[in-house]
């Protein structure tokens, strides 16, 4: 605040939305956060999970991960809440549930999340992304500080 009154400048008290990005709020809060977890939730909850096979809500599944607020994900790191509630909402659809109602899962979640190769289905983790995401600015001040 003390530097932005030095230059002659007020301090904007209000979030916006600049690109995508929420600025202005503290997003280690779950509260910053919501409108991401309800947008994945919509997405998904927009197709009829009963109509699908397995292997269309898996196809499902990776499009929309893909989809994700990898924007945000890169510069901000989730609270553990967050990426919990989100990965939930993963496994309910993969296993075929609504989101209100639970029932036996036929599949470990963390066996899904286990990549192709070692004998799982390759659905990338929320958790796993979103730390790979801050590594790689980690990496790249590391390597190419000039680029920064």
């Amino acid at each position: 605040m003390q530097a932005a009154s030095s230059i002659g400048r007020g301090v904007l008290h209000k979030q916006f939305r600049y690109l995508g990005v929420l600025v202005g709020e503290c997003m280690s809060r779950h509260n910053a956060w919501a409108s991401t977890v309800d947008k994945l939730r919509s997405r998904l909850s927009k197709w009829k999970v009963k109509t699908l096979s397995i292997g269309e809500r898996l196809t499902l599944l990776k499009a929309v991960f893909g989809a994700s607020p990898l924007y945000n994900m890169s510069i901000f790191k989730d609270p553990k809440g967050i990426l919990n509630s989100m990965e939930a909402i993963h496994s309910k659809f993969f296993n075929g549930m609504e989101p209100s109602t639970k029932k036996i899962t036929w599949a470990a979640w963390n066996k899904v999340l286990v990549s192709k190769e070692n004998g799982g289905l390759g659905v990338s983790s929320y958790h796993a992304l979103n730390r790979a995401l801050l590594l790689k600015w980690v990496w790249r001040f590391i390597s190419q500080d000039a680029s920064l």
